[in-house]
């Protein structure tokens, strides 16, 4: 969807500006014309990406507290679809197995909160 957008909006702008299939050729092409194709292509893009990259800034901030926070809530999330699988591959699978990748993903769990408080 994006894709026609932006190919609409470019076609739109050329269209615009007086730009014709016709006269192509760069040696018939004014000066405002290949100004208005250089900021299409470059500023006006450069403009948007530094607004989008604002909009995240202040709606959607990141701070190192949240982003561990959301990275605790990942791995619960993946613990219990590690449970939910193990426990849909079959009531014959040997209970050892998950109780040692249960084991060693609480010890990953710890080092990797070690990491974080020592980093802190």
């Amino acid at each position: 969807l994006g894709q026609v957008v932006a190919a609409v909006a470019v076609n739109g702008a050329l269209l615009g500006f007086g730009y014709s299939a016709d006269n192509s050729s760069l040696s018939t092409l004014t000066d405002t014309q290949l100004n208005t194709m250089y900021y299409l292509g470059t500023i006006i893009p450069a403009a948007l990406f530094g607004l989008m990259g604002l909009v995240l800034l202040i709606w959607y901030p990141l701070s190192k507290k949240k982003v561990a926070d959301l990275q605790v809530l990942k791995e619960e999330k993946l613990k219990e679809a590690f449970k939910d699988s193990m426990v849909l591959e079959g009531a014959g699978t040997d209970t050892s197995v998950v109780e040692s990748k249960e084991n060693d993903i609480e010890i990953e769990d710890q080092t990797e909160a070690e990491e974080t408080e020592n980093k802190e």
